[in-house]
């Protein structure tokens, strides 16, 4: 596949992903950001229509920033320390809290071709778990998937 093909493919998904409803109600905010950076080099190449109402800016202004000049050197140590995962292909993990002039969201990134898939949503009307619970759920998701057969499962468990 080219890359160009493949940039489609994140802009088409990126756009219906946005309007996606909610499945599970609560688990998901129903107005979420999504960006798509380029996995190595950070940069933003892909913004949800719905960015410029959290940035307050055109999506055309995102577009080639970099992810920490947005987000923050936590959510960028984060996602690079994820990929360093065995399985970080088939997750969504929680790469932290980010606080944009008043008002607290939560951000979570998933790994797709060559990009990194940040969705940022509201913290606002989400249950109140800590970062520390989800920090320590993202890391048993990922050594559980990572067991081959039942004996490595359950040495996880005692």
């Amino acid at each position: 596949m080219n890359d160009e093909l493949a940039d489609d493919k994140v802009a088409h998904a990126l756009k219906e992903c946005a309007t996606e409803p909610v499945h599970i109600p609560g688990a998901i905010q129903p107005i979420g950001v999504l960006l798509g950076s380029h996995i190595e080099s950070g940069e933003i190449l892909h913004a949800s229509a719905n960015a410029t109402d959290l940035f307050g800016c055109n999506v055309e202004f995102i577009l080639g920033k970099h992810l920490r000049n947005l987000l923050g050197d936590n959510i960028w140590h984060s996602s690079r320390n994820f990929l360093a995962l065995q399985n970080f292909t088939q997750l969504r993990l929680f790469a932290g809290m980010w606080q944009h002039h008043n008002d607290v969201y939560s951000v979570s990134v998933s790994k797709g071709g060559d990009f990194l898939i940040f969705e940022i949503e509201s913290e606002e009307e989400k249950p109140r778990y800590g970062p520390e619970l989800l920090r320590e759920q993202t890391f048993l998701t990922q050594q559980i998937q990572s067991c081959r057969d039942e004996e490595a499962l359950f040495s996880h468990s005692c």
